[in-house]
Protein backbone atom coordinates (compact mmCIF):
# COMPACT_ATOMS: atom_id res chain seq x y z
CA UNK A 1 0.00 0.00 0.00
CA UNK A 2 1.56 3.57 -1.04
CA UNK A 3 1.90 6.30 2.05
CA UNK A 4 3.76 9.29 2.44
CA UNK A 5 6.42 6.80 4.31
CA UNK A 6 6.65 4.15 1.01
CA UNK A 7 5.26 6.13 -1.69
CA UNK A 8 5.52 3.13 -3.97
CA UNK A 9 6.14 5.55 -7.47
CA UNK A 10 7.60 8.52 -8.11
CA UNK A 11 9.90 10.29 -5.01
CA UNK A 12 9.02 14.22 -4.77
CA UNK A 13 10.58 16.25 -2.57
CA UNK A 14 13.17 19.31 -2.32
CA UNK A 15 11.29 22.89 -3.33
CA UNK A 16 14.14 25.13 -2.96
CA UNK A 17 17.41 24.81 -4.35
CA UNK A 18 20.79 26.75 -3.86
CA UNK A 19 23.49 26.73 -5.55
CA UNK A 20 25.63 25.60 -2.94
CA UNK A 21 23.57 22.41 -1.46
CA UNK A 22 22.33 21.31 -4.79
CA UNK A 23 25.36 18.48 -5.44
CA UNK A 24 24.62 16.79 -2.04
CA UNK A 25 21.17 17.08 -2.00
CA UNK A 26 21.30 14.81 -5.57
CA UNK A 27 23.69 12.96 -3.89
CA UNK A 28 21.52 12.05 -1.03
CA UNK A 29 18.55 11.57 -3.85
CA UNK A 30 20.64 9.04 -5.55
CA UNK A 31 21.47 7.58 -2.01
CA UNK A 32 17.55 6.93 -1.44
CA UNK A 33 16.57 5.63 -4.80
CA UNK A 34 20.19 4.03 -6.21
CA UNK A 35 18.10 2.09 -9.16
CA UNK A 36 16.63 6.11 -10.69
CA UNK A 37 18.88 6.40 -13.74
CA UNK A 38 16.87 9.92 -14.61
CA UNK A 39 16.39 12.65 -12.40
CA UNK A 40 13.92 15.26 -13.12
CA UNK A 41 14.53 18.74 -11.95
CA UNK A 42 11.99 21.61 -11.85
CA UNK A 43 13.43 25.21 -11.64
CA UNK A 44 11.84 28.82 -11.98
CA UNK A 45 13.90 30.32 -15.29
CA UNK A 46 13.27 33.45 -13.49
CA UNK A 47 15.50 32.66 -10.70
CA UNK A 48 18.52 34.71 -11.11
CA UNK A 49 20.66 31.83 -9.88
CA UNK A 50 19.42 29.19 -12.06
CA UNK A 51 22.12 29.18 -14.38
CA UNK A 52 24.52 28.33 -11.32
CA UNK A 53 22.13 25.59 -9.82
CA UNK A 54 22.01 23.98 -13.13
CA UNK A 55 25.89 23.58 -14.07
CA UNK A 56 26.55 22.28 -10.76
CA UNK A 57 23.55 19.64 -10.84
CA UNK A 58 25.02 18.62 -13.67
CA UNK A 59 28.15 18.20 -12.68
CA UNK A 60 26.48 16.06 -9.77
CA UNK A 61 24.23 14.19 -11.83
CA UNK A 62 27.82 13.11 -14.28
CA UNK A 63 29.31 12.71 -11.13
CA UNK A 64 26.80 9.96 -10.22
CA UNK A 65 26.31 8.24 -13.31
CA UNK A 66 22.61 9.62 -13.86
CA UNK A 67 21.08 11.56 -16.68
CA UNK A 68 19.15 14.89 -15.42
CA UNK A 69 16.23 16.46 -17.14
CA UNK A 70 15.56 20.19 -16.47
CA UNK A 71 12.63 21.58 -16.97
CA UNK A 72 11.49 25.35 -16.45
CA UNK A 73 8.67 26.19 -15.12
CA UNK A 74 7.58 29.49 -13.49
CA UNK A 75 3.07 29.95 -13.57
CA UNK A 76 0.67 27.06 -13.37
CA UNK A 77 0.09 27.28 -17.62
CA UNK A 78 3.56 26.23 -17.49
CA UNK A 79 2.93 22.76 -15.62
CA UNK A 80 0.00 22.03 -18.67
CA UNK A 81 2.76 22.17 -21.51
CA UNK A 82 4.91 20.01 -19.24
CA UNK A 83 2.42 17.26 -18.67
CA UNK A 84 1.43 16.89 -22.29
CA UNK A 85 2.81 14.33 -23.87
Amino acid sequence: MASLNRPGGNLTGVTSLSAELVAKRLELLHELVPAANTIALLVDPTNPEIESVLRRTLIAAHTLGVELRAFHANSELDFDTLLRP
